[in-house]
């Protein structure tokens, strides 16, 4: 959950030898029942830091959302593993 979207930045490296493919264009979020758009893509030292814009409407942007992010194709959504190590995740300027 997070209060006030008016981003979402995830920052992501990709995992040795995982059973699935790392692949940034699969890497996706939503702020309640609103997908989406990415922003931009940056590769760091680290891995990579995905930022994709705040929603459009006003009832996903305010208050207390919940926020969803997959980084796997649909058809391994139960996968028990995934091919990104997940470092971080913001949401506004001073999110953590």
């Amino acid at each position: 959950f997070a209060r006030d979207v008016a981003f979402v930045e995830l920052e992501l490296e990709r995992i040795a030898h995982a059973h699935i493919e790392a692949r940034i264009e699969d890497v996706r979020a939503k702020a309640g029942l609103e997908v989406l758009e990415r922003e931009s893509v940056i590769r760091t030292e680290r891995g990579w830091v995905v930022r994709f814009r705040g929603p459009q409407a006003r009832r996903w942007r305010e208050g207390v959302q919940a926020l969803f992010v997959a980084v796997v194709p649909r058809q391994f959504l139960a996968a028990d593993a995934t091919p990104w190590k997940l470092h971080s995740v913001r949401w506004r300027k001073n999110s953590p």
